[in-house]
């Protein structure tokens, strides 16, 4: 059997593929009447849902970007968490190996949480390097 080529998606352009969705409309969320809408662009997504499981906390419907410090890193943790709500939008469609199963608002908020993690580290990484660098020349 020979082996599947990969194709890689388009060039990536200076804008995100979602700026401007509507995440819930994208997710298929139903929001409860008189709910503001959460657009991707924003740095805090408040989900009010209509449908929302009875064992969610309200804290996980509330996502909060801000604490990721680097603009290009948040705005790579809200792609992520996007394409793990609607893995149906054709932004997502386009990647070959990106998940098809959709995730739960519940499950998206603990990705949040290691994404903001694993970045942090990445950070204190970089500076601890830098230290090290700068301490030797």
């Amino acid at each position: 059997m020979m082996p599947r080529p990969i194709t890689a998606p388009a060039p990536r352009g200076e804008r995100s593929a979602f700026t401007g969705v509507d995440v819930c409309d994208a997710a298929g969320l139903r929001l409860v009447p008189g709910a503001r809408r959460v657009v991707f662009d924003q740095d805090r997504w408040r989900m009010d849902l209509a449908d929302a499981h009875r064992q969610i906390a309200p804290y996980e419907l509330d996502w909060d970007f801000t604490q990721i410090l680097n603009p290009a890193w948040r705005v790579v943790a809200k792609e992520i968490l996007l394409a793990l709500l609607a893995p149906q939008h054709e932004a997502v469609v386009e990647c070959p190996h990106a998940p098809r199963t959709v995730r739960s608002p519940r499950t998206c908020y603990r990705y949040l949480v290691w994404v903001r993690l694993f970045l942090s580290e990445i950070v204190d990484q970089a500076e601890r390097l830098q230290v090290c660098w700068s301490g030797s020349g």
